[in-house]
């Protein structure tokens, strides 16, 4: 394994793992002399995630040559949870495994095998594009699970963006946003999936988020971990049934 040393807080690398550890067990991470980034999608393909953290945002940041590593989540995860958020941690590569210190304690974390394959991105040249608080969606969510609805349809009418949620228990509907240009038809997407990722991040995550869509393509929100990185969600659309609008 190429040489690097990457030197930043705790909480950074928390935002990291709240992230991804609710979609995936492992993520392939790509070190390169611009920074880290990394794309991974969960079992099903249902969803994924990535996020792109620049080198600038580091406290130090070497990297001797592009290398990638391929992280156990889970096990990650709780290593960085025994440090404080103020904690600056230092990770180094040792054979298979990443040193993780703070100074006075280190953990040895044992590597799984490295595919760079596993780590592109799709490229989507998305139509629809339109930012809005956490907040709202949040509140969406609340709204259909009064009638224990999982799936929500977002569509155009007139000059506004608008949200539809159905089933045989009952029906709600209301306004995302007021104010959007463009057309756009039906598409719903299955909140069951989406929800544990945001109340992972939320702690970790700027108010305002963005979502991106575009008809049969997986809708993608952002998300800015402040002066740090950002975040990308990816969710593939809900097949509609009878019920459904």
């Amino acid at each position: 394994m190429k040489n690097f040393k990457l030197v930043t807080k705790a909480s950074q690398w928390k935002a990291v793992t709240s992230a991804l550890s609710p979609l995936v067990e492992e993520a392939a991470i790509e070190i390169t002399q611009d920074g880290l980034r990394s794309f991974t999608m969960d079992p099903s393909h249902t969803e994924a995630i990535s996020f792109v953290w620049p080198k600038e945002k580091f406290s130090e940041f070497v990297v001797e040559e592009d290398t990638g590593i391929n992280v156990p989540i889970i096990s990650f995860a709780a290593v960085v949870k025994r440090f404080s958020n103020d904690d600056v941690l230092t990770i180094t590569p040792q054979d298979n495994k990443i040193i993780i210190s703070n100074g006075t304690k280190q953990f040895e974390l044992t590597l799984l095998q490295y595919d760079p394959a596993e780590n592109k991105k799709p490229k989507v040249n998305y139509t629809s594009k339109f930012d809005f608080p956490l907040s709202k969606l949040e509140e969406i969510m609340d709204d259909c699970r009064v009638f224990g609805i999982d799936v929500c349809w977002f569509e155009s009418n007139e000059s506004n963006l608008n949200y539809i949620g159905n089933d045989s228990s009952g029906k709600v509907s209301g306004v995302l946003l007021d104010h959007f240009d463009g057309e756009l038809p039906p598409i719903g997407f299955n909140f069951t999936f989406m929800s544990p990722v945001l109340k992972s991040v939320k702690a970790f995550i700027a108010p305002e988020i963005s979502m991106e869509i575009l008809t049969q393509a997986p809708v993608r929100l952002t998300f800015t971990v402040p002066d740090v990185m950002v975040i990308q969600y990816w969710l593939a659309p809900a097949v509609p049934n009878d019920t459904s609008k």
